[in-house]
């Protein structure tokens, strides 16, 4: 009940809860309501008394008799159990009737407001008032009285009769008041008007002089709809002052301002002189403004309306708003990245100044060894679960850096001081010192802009840091952005702000919003690498040399990279230049596979769509069963004619009614009862056999775990639970969300019963560094699957891009990938593709893969940028080794002139050892290094077997790694040797078998060997890797951080669309109940697509957050630390501007590229067709 508000009404503040006991008893009414909504709708009931004797006498004990609270409750606290001493109605009634009595004998009634004259006869009025009280004051329970009590009583009824209306109400309490409020009143005393005040709560209206219609609320773009005949909105949109409060009224001419301003001068006035502004004259309307810390001109008001849109298309409200939400993702995110893709964006931009400023914050933090904050990431919901994703990504980039994502509302809570301090238990508490101190980068997320603790936080932020805060918006308008450009200007602050140009969004369960958000962190994230990037090739390549700088698998990273100065900032960098270019491909693959899972002929979306339908039917189960049941009854009743009873009716062609057979009739009725009994389940096992789901699952209500994952399942857990937010009580659904990996085994397996639904995001385990964390999860899903009653357990659905099948799992879908193969994944192609082959037999393994490694590597070079990056495997830079093998220098190691046992045991020390003989027989494949030389013949080269189609990387005839024999380009033969002769023995004697198809290769990459079942490809992956040499294992971790880029900003991303069309699926059915209404899976009961309001942290006034000193305020406060001018120009002095040279060392993103070629196509159509036939004939006889 107590929200923590309080309202000061004499010299102490009085808490809300109390302020409703004493409400009570002015009012003489009892309400027990707790919000705060009653509670001040009491308050202006006793406080806005303009034009009303009865409730104008009433506030005149208020404020000229009473002394405290306790005045109305005997003495006592306000309480419930407290007493009432508070004038009782006949009491007021009396007071009321002498008031009125005297008014309208009095000139002041008849003399028009705002004059001399009129000011004289209220004075008179007044003594007239006191006189009369002296002497009745013994018939109106005045005796206990003194006279200046009466005159205090007189003088604070007639000013409020004639003052005290709705706005001045308003801003009365708000200045009394401690908290954060956005209200909007309106009263039945001042019909046609309407009074809006915000502070430290976002609150706006919207008008237009050509309509009599104004629309307001706290959310901006809810005043943006369509009014007038036309589809328009209306013209021009205010949004009040919530920083510094504001108090507008708007309604027909006030004519209790003339009042107000002949009574008060602007010195004695209580609040500051309000602006007013006319409408039309056509609508009589008047809008008042009124600032309630600083006065304002009507001129600086106008300075504010916003122009809205001329157009706005408002949702059909015949179409699934989350299914539209859904088909804008691929489009929105194409956007996306064309925004990023212009050097002169203003996320460009933007995201320049965070470079630089980054810098700065790495060159002052690298001493003292990642103790201090270098990036803070704010949010709340959605937008913090990406934010600290989004941490942890740009860790992986720059391992040193310390990234911390918090929510907004434990800064706005843990930094503030005693006694308002709000703590968070297992937090570390982030402290005012602490940023003061680290002076860190900040990053506030917020799809709406005006989320109430990170719009809160911002204002905090800007004054502790300044121009190091920068925002993320899903709009380019919102209180947010206003808030940095107040203070940082409108040049500095355009710069702050990023945006995901998804727009409003109005349905609740968040999907194309999440993922405009995810992917504007991954283009910034591939900037700043980018950025980082361009500083260590500044030295290394320059434009007028025109060099290229050597790929190297990372070679020359650290010490001597860069300008000088820039050691803190790219030397931390955990990845290479071509590191970037290939994950900027594989973010590119993802707009390849979006349409697949979004559009609904994709067979994908279909497979996904049908297994989310199979589920509803699972949830929408009780109440069809209901329905049945209930059909039943109402014809077996009806008719007479029960089951049991009608089937052996029709069998002996007797009735169960007759004579002689009451035994037989006693029994059907048996059988009839309890087969109404047992109807539920009856039809329960009925549905389940003919729809084919598992018919012993348990009864009732479903219970859906999301597994994957933190930021997939915080959000899917969200947007399942939003979609069913409004559904009936017996279709509804249990919504749990864990990570796989780390917590589901001790949160759920002892939950797990029969028809439990589990959705399990699988990583893919065809990627080297994924593949222990696929096998983990797995196996955390046998454990729950192995908890079985009846021979049932849950029902398990996974969901990832490796084909690989498991008998756990009721259902895998495979998603579908247009990405490159990852160098390990090319290795173990490789090696399956080689392992039939009588060559590869007799070879060492340790060699054959460091051969295959140092070939793939020096044919990337000498391909160089003339071949389709499309067509080379992920992190082949880091493919060189380093131990005497490279062909190139014509160097052979000494271990791999030996035999091939001899080879075999020479190298066991690298080799991890295994007990799995599927194991060994992929580790079959020994190789001789010998004369792999570039300057012998090919008939004394080695020769690998040719690989199968699904490899990416190719290899052409005349490198180290072809032979006469064999092609890497694709379907080659094996065999191959030391010489002609003995290859061509080989062939007699070894019959090759052709390579596996793609489509086999990607189901089971162990095709052909008699140990390769689903069950074990995981494992043989696992073992495959642990019996390579070490420094093969160590060049294939350097591809490590890629490999974990991929997983967390488009592989996790990718699972994450996927199970939003499943659920959506899901719920869409569940929606549309038998016989029932459906209900609106885009709207939940709160209402709460944007939490404007102050829950469950609230702000008090805004300079009181800090307890600092002015010295130390106004030191850290300059402007150039403000607009961060200085820090940028010193940070470009030491490492150059990055949006120079970006474009210059990285390609663009393949989508900006084929939309340009397709430009240049279509123009070039054009042109052609522009041209006369006279001319075609001419060009065709010059060709």
């Amino acid at each position: 009940e107590d929200s923590g508000h309080t309202c000061r009404i004499y010299d102490s503040p009085l808490p809300v809860s109390s302020l409703g006991h004493w409400l009570n008893r002015v009012l003489g009414t009892s309400n027990d309501v707790g919000s705060d909504s009653a509670k001040i709708a009491g308050y202006f009931d006793v406080f806005a008394t303009a034009g009303d004797w009865h409730a104008s006498a009433r506030l005149g004990w208020v404020l000229g008799v009473a002394e405290s609270e306790a005045d109305a409750c005997e003495g006592d606290d306000c309480k419930p159990t407290a007493g009432n001493s508070a004038p009782k109605k006949d009491v007021i009634e009396g007071w009321r009737d002498v008031f009125e009595e005297k008014w309208e004998a009095s000139d002041a009634s008849k003399t028009d407001v705002g004059g001399r004259g009129w000011v004289r006869e209220v004075k008179r009025l007044e003594s007239v008032l006191v006189e009369t009280f002296l002497e009745r004051k013994y018939t109106h329970s005045m005796q206990s009285w003194p006279s200046s009590k009466v005159k205090s009583f007189v003088s604070a009824a007639l000013t409020a009769f004639l003052t005290a209306d709705a706005a001045s109400t308003m801003s009365a309490m708000l200045r009394s008041a401690t908290g954060s409020f956005g209200v909007s009143v309106v009263c039945a005393k001042e019909r046609g008007s309407a009074v809006l005040a915000a502070w430290g709560q976002p609150m706006c209206f919207s008008c237009d002089p050509m309509a009599a219609v104004v629309l307001y609320g706290s959310e901006s773009t809810a005043t943006a709809v369509p009014v007038q005949e036309n589809g328009a909105p209306l013209r021009y949109r205010y949004n009040l002052d919530d920083q510094d409060g504001e108090v507008v009224r708007i309604g027909p001419p006030n004519h209790r301002r003339e009042v107000h301003e002949s009574l008060f001068s602007p010195e004695s006035s209580p609040f500051p002189t309000p602006a007013y502004a006319t409408f039309d004259a056509a609508y009589d309307c008047e809008v008042s403004f009124q600032p309630l810390t600083r006065p304002t001109s009507i001129s600086e008001a106008a300075e504010r309306f916003i122009l809205q849109p001329s157009s706005v298309a408002p949702p059909p409200l015949d179409r699934d708003l989350v299914q539209m939400d859904l088909d804008d993702i691929p489009n929105v995110l194409r956007s996306v990245t064309r925004e990023w893709s212009d050097p002169r964006s203003l996320m460009r931009l933007a995201a320049s100044d965070f470079v630089h400023l980054f810098s700065d914050v790495r060159e002052r933090h690298r001493p003292e060894g990642g103790r201090a904050t270098d990036v803070l990431i704010t949010g709340i919901e959605s937008s913090l679960w990406l934010g600290e994703q989004f941490a942890a990504d740009l860790k992986i980039l720059f391992p040193s850096i310390n990234a911390v994502a918090v929510s907004a509302n434990k800064l706005l809570g843990a930094l503030e001081e005693m006694p308002r301090m709000v703590h968070f238990a297992g937090y570390t508490r982030l402290r005012s010192d602490d940023l003061y101190r680290d002076r860190p980068l900040v990053i506030c997320i917020s799809q709406s802009g005006q989320t109430f603790a990170t719009l809160h936080a911002t204002r905090l932020l800007l004054r502790m840091l300044g121009g190091n805060v920068f925002l993320l918006t899903g709009t380019r308008d919102s209180k947010m952005r206003d808030a940095v450009i107040d203070a940082l200007g409108p040049e500095a602050g355009e710069r702050r702000v990023l945006h995901n140009l998804s727009g409003v969004r109005p349905c609740e369960p968040s999907t194309v919003a999440a993922a405009a958000m995810h992917h504007t962190l991954t283009e910034f994230l591939i900037y700043v690498g980018q950025c980082a990037c361009m500083v260590a090739d500044s030295e290394v390549s320059s434009p007028s040399r025109g060099g290229r700088r050597q790929s190297g698998g990372g070679e020359g990273k650290g010490k001597g990279r860069g300008r000088k100065g820039s050691k803190a900032f790219d030397s931390e960098m955990a990845i290479c230049k071509e590191d970037l270019i290939d994950f900027r491909d594989l973010v590119d693959s993802l707009h390849d596979d979006l349409p697949e899972m979004i559009n609904r002929e994709g067979r994908l979306n279909q497979r996904l769509r049908a297994k989310g339908q199979q589920w509803a039917r699972h949830i929408t189960e009780p109440w069809r069963v209901m329905v049945l049941s209930g059909a039943y009854i109402l014809v077996t009743v009806i008719s007479g004619y029960p089951i049991f009873g009608f089937l052996f009716g029709c069998a002996t062609g007797f009735s169960a009614d007759s004579p002689g057979l009451v035994g037989v009739q006693y029994a059907l009725r048996v059988l009839d009862a309890l087969f109404y009994i047992f109807l539920p389940k009856t039809f329960s096992y009925l549905l389940r056999y003919l729809e084919g789901r598992t018919i012993l699952a348990r009864h009732g209500k479903r219970t859906l775990v999301i597994c994957d994952v933190p930021y997939v399942y915080k959000n899917l857990e969200n947007y399942v639970s939003k979609l069913f937010a409004l559904s009936y009580s017996f279709i509804n659904l249990e919504v749990h969300g864990t990570s796989a990996h780390d917590e589901m085994v001790h949160r759920f397996t002892h939950r797990v019963s029969r028809g439990v639904l589990m959705l399990l995001g699988r990583p893919d385990g065809r990627i080297l560094s994924m593949l222990k964390t696929e096998q983990t999860i797995m196996l955390a899903a046998k454990q729950a699957a192995f908890i079985e009653n009846y021979s049932v357990g849950p029902e398990i659905f996974t969901i990832g891009h490796n084909n690989v099948q498991s008998s756990i799992a009721a259902k895998h879908i495979c998603i579908p990938s247009s990405r490159r193969k990852f160098l390990s994944e090319s290795l173990y192609d490789y090696a399956m593709a080689a392992k039939s082959s009588s060559f590869m037999q007799e070879q060492d393994f340790s060699n054959s893969a460091r051969m295959i490694l140092d070939s793939m590597y020096n044919q990337s070079l000498k391909l160089g940028a003339a071949y389709p990056r499309r067509l080379m495997t992920i992190g082949v830079c880091h493919a060189r080794m380093d131990d005497g093998l490279d062909s190139s220098a014509g160097s052979v190691s000494s271990t791999s002139q030996r035999g091939g046992a001899q080879g075999s045991k020479g190298k066991a020390r690298d080799r991890a050892q295994s007990e799995d003989d599927h194991a060994e027989e992929v580790l079959a494949l020994t190789a001789k290094a010998s004369g792999l030389r570039d300057d012998v013949d090919t008939s004394q080269r080695s020769s690998l077997p040719a690989t199968p189609r699904s490899v990416n990387v190719s290899f052409a005839p005349g490198t180290p790694m072809s032979g006469r024999s064999s092609s890497f380009f694709g379907g080659g033969g094996g065999g191959g040797g030391l010489d002609e002769g003995s290859s061509d023995s080989r062939r007699k004697s070894h019959k090759y078998k052709p390579p596996a198809s793609p489509d086999d290769m990607h189901g089971d990459p162990l095709m052909g060997s008699k140990h390769a079942t689903p069950s074990l490809s995981l494992e043989s992956r696992f073992a495959f890797a642990m019996k390579l040499p070490s420094e093969a294992r160590e060049r294939l971790g350097k591809v490590m951080p890629i490999e974990h880029l991929y997983e967390s900003r488009v592989g996790s991303f990718e699972r994450y669309i996927s199970m939003l069309v499943a659920m959506h699926a899901m719920a869409e059915v569940a929606s549309k109940p038998w016989l029932l209404p459906s209900w609106d899976t885009s709207r939940s009961q709160s209402n709460l697509r944007v939490a404007t309001t102050a829950c469950p942290v609230c702000v008090e006034e805004e300079e009181d957050i800090l307890d600092l000193s002015s010295t130390r305020a106004d030191s850290l406060h300059t402007e150039e630390f403000d607009s961060s001018k200085h820090t940028i120009i010193e940070a470009k002095k030491r490492i150059g501007d990055p949006m120079d040279d970006v474009e210059r060392l990285f390609p663009p993103s393949n989508i900006v590229a084929v939309e340009e070629e397709d430009e240049i196509k279509k123009k070039a159509i054009s042109k052609v067709q522009s041209v006369p036939s006279s001319m075609h004939l001419g060009i065709a006889q010059m060709g």
